[in-house]
């Protein structure tokens, strides 16, 4: 029962440059910037392709959403709103360890898929305040969603003994270059002072 490498089938992704390439049965193994992983667009360069990736993928469920909110006929707003986080936000979630590189700004587009998913949801005009409606459906920004689930997980596989983790987490933090925002420097700071990190 040995591990067989199909060499036509195999690619690499290194983040600094490679003096050799890599070679299975002497055959050079071609080097992938972006590769496809269970639905989600990976790449040591920070393209935001990934955003637009995912927010391509959600747009045809804003019709569906749209459809369920027939003003009369449709749904309740409880309905509609279990339909959002279950359909459309549910793939930002997923997407969330790759979407965390990215700024506020660079995720935007995701930002306007659910701004416009709330206004369907409440009925609303596009004059509304986006503060108002996330408060009123329980929402957080993608933004911050994307950090949430991103430190949870960190903190999950942290707590439940990732020896891989361990250990890796204190360079990051008192690395000034870090690539973090101040929501996870906070958490890295907690996560290294009880020993976790």
């Amino acid at each position: 029962m040995g591990l067989v490498i199909n060499e036509c089938k195999t690619k690499f992704q290194a983040k600094e440059k490679v003096s050799r390439l890599p070679t299975v049965n002497n055959i050079p193994i071609p080097r992938a910037h972006v590769h496809n992983y269970l639905g989600v667009q990976m790449s040591f360069r920070k393209s935001l392709q990934a955003v637009h990736y995912v927010r391509d993928l959600c747009l045809p469920r804003l019709a569906l959403l749209r459809l369920l909110a027939n003003r009369g006929v449709g749904a309740g707003i409880p309905v509609l709103r279990m339909f959002y986080i279950s359909v459309i936000q549910s793939l930002i979630d997923y997407a969330a360890p790759v979407l965390i590189q990215f700024s506020a700004t660079q995720l935007h587009p995701l930002e306007l898929v659910q701004n416009e998913a709330m206004r369907i949801i409440l009925g609303c005009p596009r004059t509304t305040q986006i503060e108002v409606l996330r408060a009123e459906l329980h929402l957080l920004s993608i933004m911050f969603r994307v950090q949430e689930i991103t430190c949870r997980t960190v903190s999950q596989m942290l707590c439940t003994g990732s020896e891989s983790l361990k250990g890796s987490m204190t360079p990051l933090y008192h690395d000034p270059w870090t690539p973090t925002t101040p929501y996870l420097r906070k958490n890295l700071g907690v996560l290294t002072s009880v020993g976790a990190a």
